[in-house]
């Protein structure tokens, strides 16, 4: 019966005719796909409902940068059936791209073919044919894929149903084309072109999708690009929902010992700054808060420490204090942000913008300009600040960094501590009341490390800058901190001056979170051993060594 059935697939007849028309039905459909999304619609399991898809700059670059990945990977291929196809490694982009970046990413995989060949002078209507069988190749991805982390079998079956069920549409799109125009064969369009689909958009996808998933989503989601965690209506409820479900707040451990605390350089009557009150967030597809009931304050010219394990919630506190969600980045929230008095939930993005500058932990996701000269300049010239003003701004702001004399330098050839160090002062030149450090030093070596704290010193100590900074090397936060705060899953589980919270190594070991510094960890055991340490715990190992010499010489 199978034979038959494709023999007369291949020939004319009832079943040829069928899929015939069903292609030409579905190139209409992926018409129709298209007019509604960018329309601003899409269709759901409620029916028409609105895509949520800003069309910014943003979006745009993605659509630009999506399409020139895939166009770049067609000539990938190796030749198995002459003037039809091959294996294509590079297919395998699509279900990424379009997981990664939702309905941007959709639309520069899809219309890269005719774009291509319109580049090489090659576009034809089969061309367009190709891209409208393409529409199903990564519309079915982007309706299905709910969770590009792969986290749970629901997240699995997503990814696999856009993988499977888009190309099948597809492969009838393409060679129905080509069958109905007499370009091929029907024997040719519906075996070699079919097995060809088949394989290159269902069998290596299947296989490569997963483990691209697995390597980008992490650096995609920690940049904040993820697309479902930035596009989308806030699922008003869910936050509740998961506010009934989480643990009881624990109450917060004292330190072992009582020391005397340090007096911070930010004195009480200076005014607050930041104020946030039982803030808690869930993001669209996450599975529990991720932050939950926070409340913490920062005074003019204070610097506060964040440390904690990775997934604390770090990076999601310093994102609410720059008013980046829920607007640039979706998510439910309670409680409120206050910064210099202004909710910057509620207010507009970029209302506080130019009074609080953000530094992310990956330096290259800020630089923007070929010249150190252009990635200064762009910040202020969109706030319209005279050029006269900017060229005056950089030499001090690169005297501040350390990076004098070195605006005409090629970004793409600055060193990791470079990079970061400028970023920090693309962010310095719109002159920031607060400065907000997410993890600069993580991707970098010792000395880049070295060579940002040696600015964040400088900015501390001779500025006087009011400066947020999550951070794992807690050796040298500790230095530098006026308070620390320790946060895990989510809440600020202690919080105190640096010689408060270090007296207890065990708060950090209980948490997971960064391990303490050596010099902590020594004085704590010598005094679980029975040595008496008055005072302030000591922040280096030279301090320790010198208090026990005194401690044997009052004993001698």
């Amino acid at each position: 019966m199978s034979s038959d059935l494709l023999g007369q697939l291949f020939t004319d007849g009832p079943v040829h005719t069928f899929f015939v028309n069903l292609a030409l039905a579905l190139m209409v459909l992926a018409v129709g796909i298209w007019v509604l999304e960018l329309s601003g619609r899409t269709v759901s399991w409620r029916g028409i409902v609105p895509n949520h898809v800003t069309w910014g700059s943003r979006s745009i670059a993605l659509v630009a940068v999506c399409a020139a990945l895939y166009i770049a990977g067609r000539p990938l291929q190796l030749q198995l059936i002459p003037g039809i196809g091959g294996l294509n490694p590079s297919f395998a982009l699509a279900p990424v791209l379009v997981a990664l970046f939702g309905l941007p990413a959709a639309v520069g995989v899809t219309f890269s073919m005719p774009i291509g060949d319109a580049i090489s002078g090659a576009l034809t209507l089969g061309s367009l044919a190709g891209c409208l069988g393409h529409t199903f190749v990564t519309w079915t991805v982007y309706k299905f894929c709910t969770d590009a982390s792969l986290r749970t079998p629901r997240s699995w079956a997503g990814l696999y149903a856009g993988i499977v069920i888009g190309p099948l549409l597809h492969l009838i799109v393409v060679p129905g084309w080509l069958d109905f125009t007499h370009v091929l064969p029907p024997a040719v369009a519906w075996g070699g072109v079919t097995l060809s689909i088949g394989v290159n958009q269902i069998v290596i996808p299947a296989i490569v999708a997963p483990v691209l998933l697995y390597a980008l989503y992490p650096r995609v989601a920690q940049a904040g690009l993820y697309w479902r965690d930035t596009t989308g209506p806030v699922r008003t409820g869910r936050l509740a929902e998961l506010r009934r479900s989480a643990p009881a707040r624990p109450e917060p451990t004292p330190p072992a010992v009582t020391v005397r605390a340090r007096t911070p350089v930010a004195a009480t009557d200076r005014p607050v700054v930041f104020e946030v009150e039982d803030l808690w967030l869930a993001y669209p597809t996450a599975e529990h808060p991720s932050l939950r009931g926070v409340d913490m304050n920062v005074r003019a010219g204070e610097f506060i420490g964040i440390t904690g394990p990775s997934g604390a919630g770090k990076s999601t506190l310093l994102a609410c204090m720059q008013g980046l969600v829920p607007r640039a980045v979706t998510a439910e929230t309670t409680g409120s942000v206050r910064v210099f008095g202004h909710d910057v939930i509620a207010a507009p993005l970029g209302a506080e913008g130019h009074r609080i500058g953000l530094v992310l932990q990956d330096a290259e996701a800020q630089i923007v300009g070929m010249t150190v000269a252009e990635d200064l300049a762009f910040g202020p010239e969109n706030y319209g600040i005279d050029p006269a003003e900017i060229r005056s701004r950089r030499t001090e702001v690169l005297e501040m960094v350390g990076l004098a004399g070195m605006a005409d330098r090629d970004t793409f050839a600055l060193s990791g501590g470079q990079k970061q160090r400028l970023a920090i002062a693309s962010v310095l030149m719109l002159r920031p009341d607060v400065l907000l450090l997410d993890e600069p030093t993580s991707e970098l070596d010792p000395m880049g490390k070295a060579e940002v704290f040696e600015v964040v010193t400088r900015l501390r100590r001779e500025a006087g800058t009011t400066i947020v900074m999550v951070e794992h090397e807690l050796d040298r936060l500790a230095a530098l901190a006026d308070r620390l705060v320790v946060m895990s899953e989510g809440r600020i589980v202690a919080a105190g001056t640096p010689g408060e919270l270090l007296a207890d190594v065990e708060l950090f070991l209980r948490t997971g979170g960064e391990r303490p510094p050596a010099a902590a960890e020594l004085q704590w055991r010598l005094r679980s051993a029975g040595w008496s340490f008055a005072g302030e715990p000591c922040l280096t190992v030279p301090s320790v060594v010198g208090r026990i010499r005194d401690l044997a010489g009052d004993v001698a």
